[in-house]
């Protein structure tokens, strides 16, 4: 614990070319941090499934997003967004809602009906600011991460033939 402290109170970072010492929770950076947050964010859990009048039928959070299937009505899901911002003051929620379709991390759940059985599907969504720029095998990377991407043998910067 000494030494969790020790991080917490000292995590100086470089933004800008300015120096900055961060005074209130961790940097996402640190090794730790996705640990500490779940840690931190099991009561909050434990509360947003069980301690509302109306559970979920379905709550499932990934660091900091939270994907849910809700049974009641619009109305209920915004009372339970008020209760969900009264949790923890510092953490904010905002809902994003849809009858057929909400993108969650890197997928777009969608609702899907076939022989009026309906079913749930993925397929993968990009971010508006996804730019589509892939790392290039020749880049300067240590080998473990560009295990994965194919090259094509050009030169870093250019584009493969048309084949």
């Amino acid at each position: 614990m000494l030494l969790m402290e020790l991080t917490m109170k000292n995590n100086d970072f470089t933004f800008n070319k300015e120096i900055f010492l961060q005074i209130f929770g961790t940097a996402m950076g640190k090794p730790y941090a996705p640990s500490l947050a779940n840690i931190y964010l099991i009561d909050f859990d434990d509360r947003a499934i069980n301690n509302f009048r109306i559970k979920p039928k379905f709550y499932f959070r990934f660091l900091d997003d939270i994907f849910i299937i809700w049974t009641g009505t619009q109305a209920e899901l915004t009372e339970y967004e008020i209760y969900l911002n009264t949790l923890i003051p510092d953490i904010k929620i905002t809902l994003n809602v849809s009858d057929s379709e909400v993108n969650f991390l890197d997928a777009t759940v969608f609702k899907h009906s076939q022989n009026d059985i309906y079913t749930l599907q993925t397929k993968v969504y990009f971010k508006e600011t996804d730019t589509h720029q892939l790392l290039h095998t020749t880049s300067f990377h240590p080998h473990h991460t560009t295990m994965g991407v194919d090259s094509w043998g050009g030169s870093p910067g250019t584009r493969p033939p048309n084949n």
